[in-house]
């Protein structure tokens, strides 16, 4: 998968498994602000599965990184579905 990041300053992104945790908890520190952008484009209920493998994945994955994350404090969460680069 190819990923484009444009960021702005104070921004850093953070490469991982948006489905597994793991793989960004360690990179979030107390206090960020959380963005993902990752979700089934154009949800309905012919992608019911799709939703439920992607989007509500992702988020618990999420919310496990925060939880398991080594450093403390209030974290922010922005989740933003249903993103889709091809428009």
């Amino acid at each position: 998968m190819t990923m484009n990041v444009f960021v702005t300053g104070g921004t850093v992104p953070v490469a991982g498994d948006a489905l597994d945790g793991a793989s960004f908890a360690a990179a979030i520190p107390a206090g960020a602000t959380l963005v993902q952008l990752v979700g089934t484009s154009h949800p309905n209920p012919s992608k019911a599965a799709e939703f439920e493998e992607v989007d509500l994945t992702s988020v618990r994955a999420l919310r496990a990184a925060v939880e398991h994350a080594p450093a403390r404090g209030a974290v922010r969460v922005v989740d933003v579905p249903a993103i889709s680069a091809a428009g």
